[in-house]
């Protein structure tokens, strides 16, 4: 189980790494998901097993740093994302979520 938190933390840190970086490069704070899954399928030589499996990935980003990236309905999924937020505290929130996830439940 913390292995698997271990590497979801990793997915995700990476995940927001390149759509930062890539959004950085486009000097934009926005994009469509279809554009920013065939972006990210492209870099990765299809490590993401689909489009949707991609695309699913996001949006739980989305929800773990919900400060730093919003996806709206207009004309398709937009991300975007507040670039007065640091990669570094963006990195942090999310090792912040795993770690409250790892942490020994009460019974």
């Amino acid at each position: 189980m913390l292995e698997d938190n271990s590497k979801k933390q990793q997915q995700m840190s990476k995940l927001a790494e390149q759509i930062r970086l890539h959004l950085s490069f486009k000097n934009s704070n926005a994009i469509y998901m279809n554009e920013m899954t065939k972006v990210l399928n492209d870099s990765q030589r299809g490590a993401f097993i689909s489009q949707d499996e991609l695309q699913n990935l996001i949006e739980e980003l989305a929800r773990l740093v919900p400060r730093w990236m919003t996806i709206k309905e207009i004309k398709g999924k937009l991300i975007k994302t507040d670039k007065s937020i640091s990669g570094q505290q963006v990195q942090q929130w999310i090792q912040n979520h795993f770690k409250g996830e790892q942490q020994p439940r009460n019974q």
